[in-house]
């Protein structure tokens, strides 16, 4: 399996970063899971040019923070 993540800054000038969205392909790149995830901070640099995420992504968010980790743990167990 392969794991990408995708920030968005929080903070006065967004240099902190947070998780915005994970993906996880398996061996064949089919996809296993691609979620956005719901921020705990206001985003203040959704660094659209370099991650593709958007104001209106982050608004359809359902997983948290703690939900997506629990997930993305039970995924790679043992892999």
């Amino acid at each position: 399996m392969a794991m990408d993540c995708e920030m968005v800054g929080v903070g006065p000038t967004g240099r902190h970063s947070m998780l915005a969205r994970v993906s996880i392909v398996d061996w064949d790149g089919s996809v296993v899971l691609d979620e956005y995830v719901k921020p705990t901070e206001p985003v203040t640099d959704y660094r659209t040019h370099v991650s593709g995420v958007t104001a209106a992504h982050l608004d359809g968010a359902t997983y948290t923070f703690t939900e997506i980790r629990s997930l993305v743990t039970n995924l790679l167990h043992d892999k």
